[in-house]
Formats: C-alpha cells, structure tokens, sequence
C-alpha cells in the first residue's frame, strides 16, 4: 500500500461517542477490548514507509479534515503540505527500549540520493528503503515553504529507473545519505528515528497541522529541536564540502 491511515477509535480520547449501537458493522465491545484492538492494528502496520495516525484531539469533522489532507499528502493532491518537527537526540540502545516499553520498533536501512536540479525549482531527490528484505524504490520533488512546512510530491518507481537516475543525473555536489530508520508508535504519534553513519542522531515526526502537539517519548534523550535548523536538512548533510 502507498500509505496507511489510522483512525483513532473514538474508545481512546473520545468515549462520550463510543457507542456500539449506533453502527451495525462495529463489533460490541467495551471500552477496553476496543483501544486493545486499537493498539494491536496499529502496531501490525508499524514499520510501512507512510503511516498517518488521526487521534480524537478534534472533533469529528476536524478528525475528517485531518484525515482528507493527510491522504491529499500522500498521493500528491493537490499541493500537499509536509509538516515536521525535528530533534537532535542522543542515540538510545534500540534494543533495550524496545524490551523495556514493549513497543514494536522496525528498522529500515535507507540510502538516498539528491538529483541536479534547476535553480528555485523543487529539489529532487531518489530514495532506496529496505522493509523487511524488500526494496522499495522513490522519486521526491520537495520545496520549503517556510520553516518546517515543504510542499512535496513523492511517487514510486521501480529498480531499473532509479539505478538509471542515480546514473545518469545524480547530482556531484552531493554524497548519498546512508541512514537506518526506525519506526515506531507512541501516544498514538508514529516517530521515525534515523541513525546516520557518523553517529548523528536524528527524531522526526510529521503532522497533520502544524499546532499539532508533540509528546517526545521518555526514553528519547532530547539535546536541541532543529526544525528551524537548515544544517540538520538531509540535504546539507550530504552537501560536499
């Protein structure tokens, strides 16, 4: 699947329009058996490249409204807005987190390269990502609007185009960035950790709005936000120098 939308059940943050009665196809639960089920969905998917997670901090119509510009984000309609915050962490032991908080955490080995573009034009970009011994393979054209909001269109492609790309108009002033990802859920927010080859570590997560809240998970060690910090862009990691 190209992306994967999560709709909190209203039995987390909403309970008052939880109701079993009201919706034929909504299986009589209580409370409790409906946020498990919650959980164990989320956690299935946890991993994929492009997962959104509506919570119940809106209301319904909000909760539609965050849901409809989070699917024009992903298929590229009709100018989708990526909005991020970004923080330099300390790197956590993977390992040890993942048995102490219990929680599913996918790593994903990423390489990515940056493409010669026109001047003022979007900056185009071609993405290799490893999920669960698979390759998938991504075309991006991305262009700050201001800080922390870039307007971005991103397509699959197959191998054999970005070989060719990577060949034929790889951009020299730039190296390919090597990273891991790992991803993960929290408070209902899904987090995408990177550790990059010389040890820089780096949390992002992406929002529906941009006054969405963000609850840094305890165990993630934060030394700075650098959303407004040009120099930790994948991009002037990788400019040569």
């Amino acid at each position: 699947y190209k992306g994967i939308f999560h709709l909190i059940t209203a039995a987390i943050g909403a309970t008052a329009f939880y109701n079993t009665d009201n919706n034929p196809m909504r299986i009589k639960r209580t409370i409790a058996q409906a946020a498990a089920g919650d959980f164990l969905i989320r956690q299935a998917w946890n991993g994929h490249p492009l997962i959104r997670v509506i919570d119940n901090s809106t209301d319904f119509a909000g909760k539609m409204k965050r849901l409809l510009a989070a699917v024009c984000r992903v298929i590229g309609i009709p100018v989708p807005l990526e909005i991020e915050r970004k923080f330099l962490v300390a790197r956590p032991d993977i390992r040890k987190i993942s048995k102490k908080e219990n929680i599913k955490i996918s790593a994903s080995p990423i390489v990515q390269i940056y493409l010669t573009s026109k001047t003022d034009a979007p900056r185009r970009r071609i993405r290799k990502r490893e999920v669960e011994g698979y390759s998938i393979y991504y075309y991006t054209e991305k262009q700050e609007i201001k800080t922390g909001v870039i307007a971005e269109k991103e397509k699959l492609i197959g191998p054999l185009e970005y070989f060719n790309l990577a060949r034929e108009q790889r951009d020299s002033h730039f190296r390919p960035v090597r990273k891991v990802r790992h991803c993960f859920l929290w408070e209902n927010q899904y987090f995408e950790l990177d550790f990059f080859e010389d040890s820089l570590t780096l949390l992002e997560i992406e929002l529906t709005e941009e006054n969405d809240k963000v609850t840094i998970p305890p165990f993630i060690n934060v030394i700075k936000e650098v959303t407004s910090d040009p120099s930790f862009s994948n991009m002037e990691l990788a400019r040569i120098k």
